[in-house]
C-alpha cells in the first residue's frame, strides 16, 4: 500500500515493547524507501546496541554510506562486518566496489576472491570482476567475466552496457553495437547508451543512424559528454558544421553553469582547445577536470 508512515508507527510501537532484529530491518528499510537515510542509519545503530555482532546491520549501514557517496565511512563499517563474518558476500562485494572506484584493482580482486568461491552464481560479482579486469587493461578476461554475468542475469542492463564499453575499447564495433542496443532495450532512458551506440555506428560507417542515436541521447539528457562527442563526429564527417558549432557552444554554456558537475575523459581538455580553435571561439581555461576513462557501472 506504500503507507510508509503507518508502517513506521507500527514498527516503532513494536520495538518499544520488544526489539527484534526483523523489526529493525523492516523499520530501517521503510526509512530507506522514503529516502530518510540518516534515520535508517540511526535504526540500524539502535539494532547494534542490542545485537552487537550483527553483520547484516553493519552491511546495510555501509551500503547507505555508499549511496550517499561517503566511501570512507562505508569502508570502515563494512570492514567491521567482515571482521565479524569474514565470508559475508555483500560486505566483500561492496568493499571491492569501493576499492575499484579508488583505482585499487588488485585490492578489489582480492576482496572478490572469497565471494567467487562462496557464491559463484552471482551476476553482480562477475560484472564487477569483469570491470576490474577492464581497468587493469585485460580486455579478454573482462569480456569473459561479463559474458558469464550476462548468462547468469540476461536482463540486467548494466552488464550489457559494460560489455559494450569493453568491445568498444577492443575496437570490436559490431559487438559493441549489439550490446549497447541490448542495454537500450532493457533501459531506454539511459542517455549514455545512445551516445556509445552512436559512436559504434559511426565507426561502422553508418553516419545517419549514428546521428539519430546522438539526437535521442540529447533528448534524454543535454550532457556535456554527449554534446562534445556529437560535435566531434559531425566535424569528422564535415557535415552540418553549423549544428556542430551550436552543440559546442551549448557545451561551453553548460560548463560555465555547472563546472563542478561536468565529467571529462583524459583528453577532453585537448578536445576543447582544438574545437575552440576550429570554431574561433574563446574557451575558459579555469576548469577543474575530473579524470576518468569510460563511465563504468558497478553493482553493489
Amino acid at each position: 500500500l506504500q503507507d510508509y508512515q503507518s508502517a513506521i508507527d507500527c514498527l516503532q510501537q513494536s520495538n518499544s515493547i520488544s526489539i527484534h532484529e526483523n523489526n529493525i530491518l523492516l523499520l530501517a528499510k521503510t526509512h530507506e524507501a522514503r529516502q530518510e537515510y540518516k534515520k535508517a542509519i540511526e535504526v540500524y545503530r539502535l539494532g547494534l546496541q542490542h545485537y552487537v555482532e550483527h553483520p547484516e546491520f553493519l552491511v546495510q549501514i555501509g551500503l547507505i554510506y555508499i549511496r550517499l557517496g561517503d566511501s570512507n565511512n562505508a569502508s570502515q563499517v563494512l570492514a567491521q562486518a567482515v571482521e565479524i563474518s569474514p565470508k559475508d558476500f555483500s560486505a566483500l562485494l561492496a568493499l571491492g566496489s569501493i576499492l575499484q572506484d579508488r583505482g585499487d584493482i588488485d585490492g578489489a580482486l582480492a576482496k572478490y576472491r572469497v565471494p567467487s568461491q562462496e557464491n559463484p552464481a552471482s551476476a553482480q560479482l562477475w560484472n564487477n570482476i569483469g570491470m576490474a579486469f577492464y581497468a587493469a587493461g585485460k580486455l579478454i578476461a573482462g569480456i569473459s567475466c561479463l559474458k558469464k554475468a550476462q548468462y547468469l542475469d540476461p536482463f540486467e542492463w548494466t552488464i550489457s552496457f559494460n560489455l559494450g564499453l569493453l568491445h568498444m575499447s577492443a575496437n570490436q564495433y559490431a559487438s559493441a553495437f549489439h550490446y549497447f542496443s541490448s542495454a537500450i532495450n532493457l533501459k531506454p532512458d539511459f542517455s549514455d547508451s545512445y551516445m556509445y551506440l552512436g559512436l559504434a555506428l559511426f565507426r561502422l560507417d553508418d553516419f545517419k543512424n549514428a546521428c539519430i542515436a546522438f539526437e535521442q541521447g540529447l533528448r534524454l539528457e543535454r550532457s556535456y559528454r554527449i554534446l562534445l562527442n556529437y560535435t566531434i563526429v559531425l566535424l569528422m564527417k564535415q557535415q552540418n558544421v553549423e549544428h556542430a558549432k551550436e552543440l559546442f557552444l551549448e557545451s561551453e554554456k553548460l560548463l560555465e553553469r555547472e563546472p563542478s558537475l561536468v565529467e571529462f575523459t583524459d583528453d577532453a581538455p585537448v578536445q576543447r582547445r582544438l574545437l575552440g580553435q576550429y570554431f574561433n571561439i574563446h574557451i575558459r581555461k579555469s576548469v577543474s577536470y575530473t579524470h576518468l576513462t569510460l563511465p563504468t557501472i558497478y553493482s553493489v
